[in-house]
């Protein structure tokens, strides 16, 4: 019995200072036991832990992909992370930047024409215009838009008319850039006209009216007796050169007395005297005319 306690005590000396694995009696009692030396790594039993032997379930397999997808997906240095210059699964592209404009987006997508994004080898892409207006293709104004294929469409761009720019636009049928109403297009971009109230070479007036009894026919002549067209100050205008109609050449009314026979005259001395050889009434006198004659 002493015997096998001094071997304890020696054993349990050298365990403790070297780690060695363990010696403990395999039993208990006075008589004499073997000596049982535990080598093996701890075990379920050793640590107080139960050992799970039974198959994973559903539940556990559901739980078990979900921690790895967690893995997958946390963006870690040199891990799948969308912007780390590597093509990682679930990516198309990955060149390291924010850059959308150029073959690869931000989001680690290819380009192309109709993803809305206008890249670098895209004038316009559906809504996104670059910035560009009309008024960046030399238009005054409109709608700029972008046509399939991803080209710029100015077909609802427009400039506003502006005479004398030296360009023929809409509605002008000329347009030569000066200011000279006297040469073959006016400052209103239209041919000279008579009638456009513009004194043109070879017209005497051009008052820009319809009218023909003020001074100015619509022919743009001066008004005058004989044009046909009877003028303030005219009593007639037949536009003949014939004095014995009922409109003189001087443009009155022909009437007994103006000194102009006229149909219906036997005479007409242009005067109010009744004792000459024609009465007032342009008839010649006569014995029995009632009018003692000179």
């Amino acid at each position: 019995m002493r015997r096998s306690l001094l071997v304890w005590s020696l054993l349990s000396v050298v365990v403790g200072c070297s780690e060695e694995p363990t010696v403990r009696p395999s039993g208990s009692g006075d008589s004499d036991t073997a000596l049982v030396v535990d080598t093996g790594a701890d075990t379920a039993s050793d640590t107080g832990a139960v050992e799970d032997t039974a198959p994973d379930t559903a539940a556990d397999t559901a739980a078990d992909t979900a921690a790895d997808t967690a893995v997958d997906t946390t963006p870690v240095d040199g891990g799948p992370l969308c912007g780390n210059g590597q093509v990682d699964p679930g990516e198309q592209c990955d060149d390291g930047n924010s850059d959308d404009t150029d073959n690869c987006t931000a989001g680690c997508r290819l380009t192309f024409c109709g993803d809305g994004i206008a890249n670098r080898s895209e004038p316009c892409d559906g809504l996104d215009l670059r910035g560009e207006t009309c008024v960046s293709f030399d238009f005054d104004g409109g709608v700029l838009r972008c046509a399939v294929g991803c080209e710029v469409d100015t077909s609802d761009c427009s400039n506003a008319v502006a005479c004398g720019d030296g360009v023929v636009d809409a509605g002008e049928a000329c347009d030569d850039g000066n200011a000279n109403n006297n040469d073959g297009c006016t400052t209103s971009c239209q041919p000279p006209r008579c009638g456009d109230a513009l004194v043109q070479t070879g017209e005497g007036c051009d008052d820009g009216n319809t009218l023909n009894t003020d001074l100015c026919t619509n022919d743009c002549t001066p008004a005058r007796c004989g044009d046909g067209f009877a003028q303030p100050g005219e009593g007639c205008d037949d536009g003949n050169s014939r004095n014995d109609d009922d409109c003189t050449n001087a443009c009155t009314i022909a009437s007994c007395g103006d000194g102009l026979v006229q149909t219906g005259e036997g005479c007409d001395d242009g005067n109010r005297v009744n004792t000459d050889g024609c009465s007032n009434l342009c008839t010649p006198a006569s014995c029995g005319d009632a009018i003692v004659q000179t």
